[in-house]
Formats: C-alpha cells, structure tokens, sequence
C-alpha cells in the first residue's frame, strides 16, 4: 500500500503522534514510525523538558506535572529518574494529624478525604495503620 507521504508531513506538522498521523492517513503506526525515521524527524508529543523542569522546581509531583503537560504520571517518573532527581511528596504527612483531628470532630472518612483532597481511600489506609500501630504497643 503505498503512503500519502504529502498527507503524513501536513499531519507532523500538525503536531500529531505517530498513532494519530496514522489514523488520519489511514496507515499503520510503524509506517508513520519509519517515515518519521527515515526522515530525521523527531517524535511529536514529546516531554517539554524544560517546562517540566519548570514544574518539578516550583515543588509539583510527577501527577501535577503530568497533569500539566497532558503526560502521565509514569512518564514524569521515567524523565525525573533519567535525570537524576528525587521524587517530590504530593502532600507533607502533616495531613494525617489533621485527618486525626476531623475525625474526632465527628467527621466521615468521605468528608475527610474530600476536605483534605486526598482519595478515601488514602485516608482510610493512614488512620487504619495509624490505629493498628496504637494497638500493637504495650
């Protein structure tokens, strides 16, 4: 099958994946994979290193910055390793002292979790171990 190679440049220059190029022209993947090569172009949608950078600096997570750049979160972690940099907690574990403290207030593990814009069940997990921990000592 041969390849409409004017409508595979019009799509990296659309700024398309290899998938997507793929899809628009009607071709196989590897195809556009090949073409790409072949002609010294490199991948569309590639990390912007340094606007991630960018983000890692100001304190975002690898979610955060994923989020960001419409990547995900183990791609972040893939580009942040490669590169040599620790990894940035999403939040202090000073919220599970404050989970502690709506808890005793009366609140639900769901008002906690949504209060703190943490998943329940994050909350349910470091209030069991917490609990469990408590009970172990003598």
């Amino acid at each position: 099958m041969a390849i409409n190679r004017q409508a595979l440049q019009a799509a990296y220059d659309d700024g398309l994946t290899d998938r997507e190029a793929a899809q628009r022209v009607g071709c196989a993947c590897q195809s556009v994979f090949r073409w790409r090569k072949r002609n010294g172009l490199r991948p569309n949608g590639v990390l912007n290193e340094v606007r991630a950078r960018e983000l890692y600096d100001a304190g975002c997570n690898d979610t955060e910055i994923g989020r960001q750049l419409g990547r995900t979160q183990s791609a972040i972690w893939s580009w942040r390793t490669r590169n040599g940099l620790p990894s940035v907690r999403s939040r202090p574990r000073d919220w599970i002292a404050r989970a502690l403290e709506l808890e005793r207030a009366g609140l639900s593990r769901n008002a906690i979790a949504a209060h703190l814009q943490l998943s329940r069940g994050t909350v349910h997990g470091a209030l069991y171990r917490l609990r469990y921990a408590q009970e172990a000592r003598p």
